[in-house]
């Protein structure tokens, strides 16, 4: 089973230290371990180095990625000419090993999976890049490029010289995960059935606040209604009537909050509902409690505020 990691796409990183190793600077006579992830690029081949009691042979183009703490070493004198790029950086969330994620294959089927675009879903959707944990990647030479950009970014810094590091080591890590993909034939693009999806859910951000008949999407998408709603449901794991009501009782919240003298008949008006006992019972199934408690909530929690 290779050895795969999965990185959050809104991780965090922050790029520490790097370098360049060359043959000629003595590595196998002590040892190295660090608070930090560390990622190795082989430019000239073969390295020899030993991660706690593994000994490795990285030919030229290889990457390496070890965990925080590993300890590694140089496990025979190196040939002449031998030479690595290293970059130490922190990642939060941290990097998810195969252990934790399973094979890559389960990996890979975790990044297929199509995750919600719906506006009011909970919480920010951590698809994950998939970075093997040693991989000698088709595009070595644009990350070798990659790496010398970024050594020479940290050996000279200057005003937002930290903000353009971590800019080249995602880049660095998304060539990575690429190239893998690639490789595994997953980098296909997405099918028509998702794109029709996304224009659907789109259309409903835009139009929600009107009535939306079966007869409007027909006419919009080319499509049978009851198709356009298997579509919704695949894909969301909802249904239109429900996002609907989802999008307007979240205006509606923001409504309160903004506008205090507004009434609840006024709110609900604005957010496509024409009874507002409807639009109370509505609210108070999906925000737990009635508009006007809510409203109340609000005016509470503003005068704390400004107590405070």
């Amino acid at each position: 089973m290779e050895d795969v990691f999965m990185m959050s796409r809104l991780v965090r990183l922050d790029v520490k230290w790097t370098g360049l190793h060359q043959a000629n600077i003595p590595f196998h006579h002590w040892g190295h371990s660090n608070p930090y992830y560390e990622l190795i690029m082989v430019i000239d081949g073969p390295v020899y180095l030993q991660v706690e009691d593994e000994r490795l042979v990285l030919q030229s183009g290889e990457c390496l990625l070890l965990t925080p703490w590993q300890h590694h070493k140089g496990w025979r004198t190196a040939e002449p000419n031998t030479s690595f790029y290293w970059a130490q950086f922190t990642a939060d969330p941290a990097l998810i090993h195969s252990e934790a994620a399973g094979s890559l294959k389960q990996s890979l089927r975790l990044f297929r999976r199509h995750h919600q675009d719906l506006r009011t879903a909970e919480g920010a959707d951590e698809e994950p890049l998939l970075v093997l944990r040693r991989y000698l990647p088709e595009r070595r030479f644009d990350i070798l490029l990659l790496f010398e950009k970024l050594v020479a970014e940290m050996k000279q810094p200057n005003g937002n010289f930290r903000f353009r590091s971590t800019i080249w080591m995602m880049q660095i890590m998304q060539a990575l995960s690429d190239s893998l993909l690639k490789r595994q034939q997953w980098d296909t693009p997405l099918p028509a059935t998702y794109i029709t999806y996304r224009e659907l859910v789109n259309y409903l951000n835009e139009h929600y606040t009107q009535t939306i008949t079966r007869q409007m999407l027909e006419h919009r998408f080319r499509r049978k209604y009851e198709y356009l709603c298997q579509l919704f449901n695949k894909y969301s794991s909802s249904t239109f009537t429900k996002y609907l009501q989802q999008l307007r009782i979240q205006r509606a919240q923001y409504l309160l909050r903004r506008h205090p003298e507004a009434t609840i008949e006024t709110v609900a008006q604005q957010v496509g509902f024409q009874d507002p006992f409807y639009f109370s019972k509505v609210f108070k199934q999906i925000a737990g409690t009635s508009p006007s408690q809510f409203r109340t909530g609000v005016e509470s929690e503003q005068g704390r505020e400004k107590a405070d």
